[in-house]
């Protein structure tokens, strides 16, 4: 794991007062290289070992440390979760919150080897992606977008337009990650294909779905001049 030194500083505990703690480089959560806001849990303790919490200011997620002490120095003892998530695009982390948090899990379940919890994951990534997609662009309103409570129905819904290609095409895709998806969320299995296909097809959708976002907030805008 990578790691960052950070400055620290608790006023009322001498303990820490002025010190530096070791921590992830990236949040495990979004994958993002970020500016962790830190914060001692038990900051009168005189023990050698301290807990910490670091808020993401990414995604607003908290992971947790142990920071360890020879009297001069703060080392990182482990870090929690220690998985990293990866590839996660940022406008989807700041944009679609709920998905990147499923999706980070997912990833984590398959990093543990969990191949069945990873596919329902991955599965259900999809259907929060689309929903917050929803959501942002406006397509209907929160009470609407509740009413779609299965992901089949959900994809029909917003992307099986025939009058656009690419809408059509973007439902072709997200219409594999349902059926391989259901596979691995239920008894019954309609195809053979394993989660490196479930995969394939669910990078296709975010990739999609991030260059939507891309295209409606732009790095930069004459218009915003």
């Amino acid at each position: 794991m990578e790691t960052k030194i950070y400055s620290y500083h608790n006023a009322t505990y001498s303990k820490f007062q002025n010190i530096t703690i070791e921590v992830s480089l990236k949040c495990p959560y979004c994958g993002l290289p970020t500016a962790f806001v830190n914060s001692a849990l038990i900051p009168n303790s005189n023990a050698k070992i301290a807990p910490f919490s670091h808020r993401c200011p990414n995604c607003e997620n908290v992971s947790y440390s142990f920071q360890i002490t020879n009297d001069k120095e703060w080392k990182l003892g482990s870090f929690y979760p220690g998985y990293i998530s990866d590839g996660i695009p940022e406008i989807l982390v700041k944009h679609c919150p709920n998905f990147a948090h499923i999706y980070s899990q997912a990833q984590q379940a398959e990093q543990n080897g969990l191949t069945d919890l990873a596919g329902m994951g991955y599965r259900a990534a999809i259907e929060f992606l689309i929903k917050d997609y929803a959501l942002a662009f406006e397509l209907d309103t929160l009470d609407d977008i509740k009413k779609l409570r299965a992901l089949g129905p959900t994809i029909s819904h917003y992307f099986n337009n025939k009058r656009k290609n690419k809408e059509l095409l973007t439902f072709n895709a997200a219409e594999v990650v349902s059926i391989i998806g259901n596979d691995f969320t239920h008894w019954n299995k309609e195809t053979d294909c394993d989660l490196n296909v479930l995969k394939h097809y669910t990078d296709i959708v975010i990739k999609v779905i991030e260059m939507n976002f891309d295209m409606k907030f732009p790095a930069i805008s004459r218009q915003s001049q």
